[in-house]
């Protein structure tokens, strides 16, 4: 089974979550492991008691690098430093990179 990390814009999108959620849900039914920067912020909010962006930022690319074969980038991700750094990080690691959900096998 093959894992995907889902990569989009986070920071001053007020509806980030529904849509990785939304991603999550479309691609549960595809034999992949899902992660999903969501629920990595979740974990980073049980171990810090004032998270910054480097906190969330570094646990969810560490997850990438250590766990994932694949990335999924999601609509707008051009406009997020973040997604870029993932997307570059993916290049240069010969991961399987999929422009949105429909992409997914």
């Amino acid at each position: 089974m093959k894992t995907i990390y889902l990569a989009g814009p986070i920071t001053g999108e007020p509806n980030w979550k529904e849509v990785f959620g939304k991603a999550a849900q479309d691609l549960a039914s595809i034999d992949y492991i899902i992660l999903n920067p969501a629920e990595i912020a979740k974990l980073v909010d049980t171990q810090l008691v004032l998270p910054t962006y480097r906190d969330y930022f570094s646990t969810g690319l560490l997850m990438m690098v250590k766990n994932a074969d694949a990335i999924c980038m999601l609509p707008n991700w051009e406009s997020s430093p973040g997604a870029r750094a993932e997307h570059e990080v993916a290049r240069a690691l010969n991961m399987e990179i999929f422009y949105g959900v429909a992409q997914v096998p």
